[in-house]
């Protein structure tokens, strides 16, 4: 699946990748998008950001195959959960919307992470004030926030049964 990035008239680049992994990239793009103009996104909203169909396109043939793609997105991020996962090879932490029996690739050394071991999280960014639910792999403490970067600690709530941010707790 090709994804194209522009930017005005000034510079494209183009990669062909597999679909998943494509799917994935559209995601990370529109959530970084969001941020730079300062908007919090979620699931939800990248769901509905996805642009509508051009009604000027040229060819019915063309216009099928946009929304087969978008349709495809939808349905990709409805079903699937964020997950964020530390690289035990490298130590990157990362995340993708994936499903729990699922693995996936890390971006910065190619080890190939299955997802075992999954419990709820969810945050407040003491930074940005983000807020956001997800679940983590391996009991991982400390992630960044998806908005702003900033780093946030997680601690396991046992009422809750989920990783929460200490400003979370009552």
């Amino acid at each position: 699946m090709k994804i194209t990035v522009k930017l005005g008239d000034q510079a494209e680049t183009m990669v062909d990748i597999p679909e998943e992994k494509a799917i994935d990239t559209f995601l990370k793009v529109v959530r970084d998008l969001h941020m730079a103009k300062g908007f919090v996104s979620t699931r939800d909203t990248i769901v509905n950001t996805i642009p509508a169909i051009k009604p000027n396109m040229d060819t019915e043939k063309g216009v099928v195959e946009i929304a087969k793609n978008i349709d495809q997105v939808r349905e990709y991020v409805k079903n699937n959960n964020l997950i964020f996962w530390k690289c035990p090879e490298c130590g990157r932490v990362q995340y993708s919307f994936a499903k729990a029996d699922e693995s996936k690739r890390c971006i910065n050394c190619d080890y190939e992470q299955e997802f075992k071991n999954i419990k709820p999280a969810a945050y407040v960014c003491p930074k940005c004030n983000a807020s956001s639910y997800l679940f983590v792999v391996d009991g991982l403490e400390q992630i960044p926030c998806k908005f702003c970067k900033a780093d946030i600690d997680l601690v396991w709530h046992e009422k809750q049964e989920k990783y929460v941010s200490p400003n979370m707790l009552k």
